[in-house]
């Protein structure tokens, strides 16, 4: 992966945490195909889909965020309501954007936070490691 996007491990470890209690969960990114560096790009694919139910790659929809068919898109391939996902974003712009569309979400300016309210909309208990800094990735939980 680029150094500039690197998974946070508490985020990673919610994730599992919270797909084994029974949700799905999902991830939209706004990255880009890197001509010069295929394998990176292979690497990242088969991380996210290593991790996530459903994965949606800006660069392969052609459509990003804040737009909002690619929340709905999102929902729709995890078979949810928007009223039923749970999403985060350390970008203000994409969470109003899911909030419009009818999801709850959570705005991510640090792991530890972002954790403990998607563990209390859950229902779940999520670890954290305050070391960690923020994901600048985006994830959609999914309330079952």
């Amino acid at each position: 992966m680029s150094s500039s996007v690197r998974p946070v491990p508490a985020m990673i470890r919610a994730v599992d945490t919270i797909q084994q209690a029974g949700y799905k969960t999902g991830v939209i990114t706004n990255n880009w195909i890197d001509d010069i560096n295929e394998k990176t790009n292979e690497l990242m694919t088969q991380f996210l889909n290593s991790h996530f139910d459903v994965v949606l790659q800006s660069c392969q929809l052609g459509i990003r965020k804040p737009n909002p068919l690619i929340y709905r898109l999102a929902c729709h391939r995890l078979e949810v309501q928007p009223s039923q996902a749970v999403f985060l974003d350390d970008l203000g712009r994409n969470v109003r954007a899911a909030r419009d569309v009818g999801m709850t979400a959570v705005r991510v300016r640090e792991t530890h936070q972002a954790l403990r309210e998607l563990g209390t909309l859950l229902g779940v208990r999520l670890a954290f490691e305050k070391t960690d800094s923020s994901s600048s990735s985006s994830h959609v939980s999914l309330k079952s």
